[in-house]
C-alpha cells in the first residue's frame, strides 16, 4: 500500500425546497479547490440552493470553508477536506499505465509541432474564400507526416512504456486518417515514392 494526500470539496446545503450534500471534488492539489469554494462563496452557493433567494443572510468564510445562512433557516456549508489515502500497489501500476498513455499522446503531439515549425510541413492558403483567412497542409505534407509518425511507431511492444508509446502513435495516425479522408495505404504509399 501507498500512503497518499488527497483533498475533497465537500458540501451541504437546505433551503426547505432543496436538500442536498455531496462530495464536489477531489484533488490532490488544494488551491485547485479553494479556487472553486471561492467561485462558490461569490454566487452564494447559487448552484446548489437552485435559486433560493437569501434574506437577512450571514455568512462566514474562511481559506477552507464557506457558510451562508439565513432567517428563514437556509443554509449552505462547503469544506476542503484533507485525506490520507492508502492505495493498493495494483491501483497504483494501472494509474501510472494510464499516466504513459497520456504522456505518449503529448510527445507525439509536440512531434507534429516540430514537423511544422522545422518546415517539413508547409503551410498554403485554400482556394475557397470562406477559408482564405485560415491555413491549410497540403496533401503531400500531410502524408509526409503521417509516413513519418507511421515509421516512428513500433509493433508487438513488451513493456508498458512502448505500449503506450505506440498506442500514441496508432492515435495519431487515426486522427490523421479521420480528418484528412487518407487511408493506411496512401500514408504507406508515401514512403515508396521517397
Amino acid at each position: 500500500m501507498r500512503k497518499i494526500v488527497l483533498y475533497a470539496l465537500e458540501g451541504a446545503w437546505n433551503t426547505g425546497s432543496v436538500d442536498g450534500c455531496q462530495v464536489l471534488a477531489i484533488d490532490e492539489n488544494k488551491e485547485v479547490l479553494q479556487n472553486r469554494l471561492g467561485l462558490i462563496a461569490e454566487s452564494q452557493a447559487g448552484e446548489y440552493v437552485m435559486g433560493h433567494v437569501w434574506d437577512g443572510i450571514s455568512e462566514e468564510r474562511r481559506e477552507r470553508h464557506y457558510e451562508i445562512r439565513d432567517d428563514t433557516g437556509s443554509w449552505a456549508q462547503f469544506n476542503v477536506t484533507e485525506h490520507n489515502v492508502d492505495i493498493s500497489e495494483t491501483l497504483m501500476g494501472a494509474i501510472g499505465r494510464e499516466m504513459e498513455k497520456v504522456s505518449r499522446i503529448k510527445d507525439i503531439q509536440e512531434y507534429l509541432r516540430s514537423l511544422y515549425g522545422s518546415g517539413d510541413i508547409e503551410p498554403g492558403m485554400p482556394e475557397d474564400d470562406e477559408m482564405s483567412a485560415g491555413k491549410t497542409v497540403p496533401a503531400d505534407g500531410v502524408r509526409k507526416a503521417a509516413y513519418r509518425i507511421h515509421k516512428a511507431g513500433g509493433c508487438d511492444a513488451a513493456d508498458s512504456y512502448s505500449k503506450g508509446y505506440d498506442d500514441a502513435i496508432t492515435l495519431a495516425l487515426d486522427i490523421i486518417m479521420e480528418e484528412t479522408g487518407f487511408g493506411i495505404s496512401e500514408i504507406l504509399d508515401y514512403g515508396e515514392c521517397d
